[in-house]
């Protein structure tokens, strides 16, 4: 029981200081900044963008009938 509560103490230890040296490597803050407005406005305006209805909708394939995203299809003119 003594071996095997020294090689926990060992191993706690060892990982605290790798923690330690680890928090000293990188300077990050934390809590992080506040965003700017700027920046609030990019971040919903890019997300906006990328989930609208077009990027999603599907139509099937005139060949082989597969339901395909819309911005993937080829428009054919006769």
């Amino acid at each position: 029981m003594k071996k095997y509560q020294s090689s926990t103490d060992n191993f706690k230890s060892s990982n605290l200081e790798a923690v330690k040296n680890y928090q000293a490597r990188i300077k990050s803050q934390f809590p992080p900044p506040q965003l700017t407005k700027s920046l609030q406005n990019q971040i919903i305006s890019e997300f906006c963008q990328d989930t609208s209805p077009t990027i999603f909708q599907e139509a099937g394939c005139a060949v082989c009938g597969r339901l395909t995203l819309l911005t993937e299809l080829q428009s054919y003119q006769i």
